[in-house]
């Protein structure tokens, strides 16, 4: 998993905004309007690529403090290179905070992807405060038999569409589909 969001960081943004029609932009700032934070939220941005969910938290909350955490340093370094201050590379697995640390974690298509959700989910508790909230983002499979074809022969054509037009090559064709793939929750 790592190596492969090493390989897509540079155009993950892109990536996650083709897959969504332009709409995850305007999905992550309802999550965050409607997650009712306190004035001056301590959040934690988990699984989080270049850090949108925190630049968001920031620009509706001034006083915030966020802190991005992702498994790929290479997007860590590239949320940095944005201008954001506190990235860790950690697993969602085993979270390097103290107890009860964040008002709220936000998520965006990152829970498909932790390896154990379980311990994931228990590190998500325990490095929430009492009250607090989970805001998880992330596509879904249509329960609708023929709706799901559709929806799993699109992420296909999208993965090996875009690994074509952004590297011109086999293997990025195959790590695109593998894109895919992730997203049908293999």
């Amino acid at each position: 998993m790592r190596a492969m969001f090493h390989t897509v960081a540079p155009r993950y943004n892109f990536i996650t905004r083709a897959f969504s029609y332009g709409m995850d932009g305007r999905w992550k700032r309802i999550g965050v309007t409607r997650a009712h934070l306190p004035e001056r939220p301590k959040v934690l941005d988990l699984a989080s690529g270049t850090g949108d969910f925190s630049f968001l938290v920031h620009r509706h909350y001034p006083g915030s403090r966020s802190i991005a955490v992702d498994l790929t340093e290479r997007m860590l370094q590239l949320a940095r290179a944005r201008g954001l201050p506190h990235a860790v590379c950690a697993d969602a697995g085993i979270l390097p905070f103290a107890d009860s640390s964040f008002d709220c974690v936000f998520i965006g298509y990152g829970l498909r992807n932790f390896p154990n959700l379980q311990q994931a989910i228990s590190e998500i508790r325990r490095v929430t405060r009492p009250g607090g909230m989970l805001v998880s983002l992330d596509f879904f499979l249509p329960a609708n038999l023929l709706l799901r074809r559709l929806y799993l022969a699109y992420l296909y054509a999208q993965g090996v569409f875009w690994g074509f037009v952004l590297h011109g090559q086999a293997t990025s064709l195959h790590l695109h589909s593998r894109l895919a793939q992730i997203l049908r929750f293999d």
